[in-house]
């Protein structure tokens, strides 16, 4: 079991086809038929006990798989196939803090353009569970909802208020799976919402619960409209975050549209749309879309520790490997070294790949959604 705040040793491959799995093989993403059977281990036991800011977190798992060069073949392009390389690399879990909205709006029906109807908060948490579950091993979540406290009526809102992350219904940063344990108890009936949206409060207790968080945290804001009785500290309680490299999300659901308070959050937390000047945060129009948005988010919370990378079993042709990887929702080849510094060389015995250059600088700042290598045959655009 690694120990609290230190790197795992993980199957790079095994994880990443967790979430790649969830697509169709029509996209081009790997099939996770030819992974055999995953073992997860050490997934830490640190979530008991710690009270404030990340007290709770815990050790991080390691997952262990094995493959046959021989078995399955993933989408690589057409008229390609290709399987994944059993490979380790060392990574540091990533953190994420949830600030929910669970006003009386969020109980109104969203209906998507599917024809798909069902409340806000139960939309967003659904999507929020699908992005987390495939990587939770990986992933230290927490929850500030907002209010806890309701304001005594509509003509009466600024009394509403909420509760610290170490006071209950919250959820204090924990291990993925915990978190998603805990978070489906949270809204399990009679679960109801609450009269006023306090977000200026919600996010001064988010500063207060990540004061010195190990890893590359964010934090993720939903909410379907503008808060109530905010003091103008909103902006400076973000900026203060990202200056400790703490970027803000902000999520839209329906009633959100227009919100000039929230795109002032998505640029005061470093994440509006590049050139926006209305609009600036997410937006989704569908449940799949916000789910899609919130996989690249937590996806990128997860950092490399080293670019050398452990190829176990090493491939038994080394010309026929490739890196692969997905930037931006489109997989592209990453080509080998060639002596300009950028790319990725193999080690004589085809044991250790490196990664180089921008390349491993891009690896290890969380740029790409997906890196995988591939053996046999790749058809994809190069990486430039």
């Amino acid at each position: 079991m690694a120990s609290h705040g230190t790197a795992s040793w993980v199957s790079f491959g095994v994880l990443l086809a967790l979430l790649a799995c969830s697509a169709s093989a029509g996209d081009g993403a790997p099939s996770r038929g030819a992974a055999g059977s995953a073992g997860v281990a050490g997934t830490g036991s640190g979530a008991s006990g710690g009270s404030a800011g990340l007290g709770g977190i815990g050790g991080q798992g390691a997952v262990a798989g094995t493959l046959a060069f021989d078995a399955g073949q993933t989408d690589a392009g057409p008229g390609c196939g290709s399987t994944t390389v059993p490979s380790q690399m060392q990574i540091t879990a990533g953190n994420v803090l949830v600030v929910f909205d669970q006003s009386w709006t969020m109980a109104e029906p969203w209906t998507d353009p599917n024809g798909v109807v069902s409340p806000k908060y139960s939309a967003a948490g659904n999507a929020l569970v699908a992005a987390v579950q495939p990587i939770a091993f990986e992933l230290n979540l927490g929850a500030i909802f907002f209010p806890t406290v309701a304001a005594p009526s509509l003509v009466d809102l600024c009394p509403a208020d909420v509760a610290p992350i170490s006071q209950a219904p919250q959820i204090p940063i924990v291990p993925g799976a915990q978190f998603v344990t805990l978070w489906q108890q949270h809204f399990a009936p009679p679960w109801a919402v609450v009269l006023g949206t306090p977000l200026h409060k919600a996010l001064r207790r988010a500063d207060e619960a990540l004061q010195s968080p190990p890893g590359k945290t964010v934090v993720v804001v939903f909410t379907d409209g503008h808060w109530t009785c905010g003091d103008g500290s909103e902006a400076g309680t973000v900026g203060s975050m990202l200056a400790r490299g703490i970027k803000t999300y902000v999520v839209g659901l329906p009633g959100a549209y227009g919100i000039v308070g929230l795109d002032m959050l998505a640029q005061a937390g470093g994440t509006a749309k590049p050139g926006c000047t209305q609009n600036c945060f997410l937006i989704p129009t569908n449940v799949q879309e916000l789910q899609q948005e919130l996989e690249k988010i937590v996806m990128a919370t997860v950092s490399i520790v080293s670019c050398e990378i452990t190829l176990d079993p090493p491939p038994p042709a080394l010309d026929k490997v490739h890196l692969v990887v997905s930037d931006a929702g489109t997989r592209y080849e990453v080509p080998r070294d060639d002596g300009s510094g950028n790319g990725f060389t193999l080690s004589p015995d085809g044991a250790t790949a490196t990664l180089t250059g921008s390349i491993c600088a891009d690896a290890m700042s969380g740029r790409f959604f997906d890196l995988r290598f591939e053996y046999g045959c790749v058809d994809l655009p190069l990486l430039k």
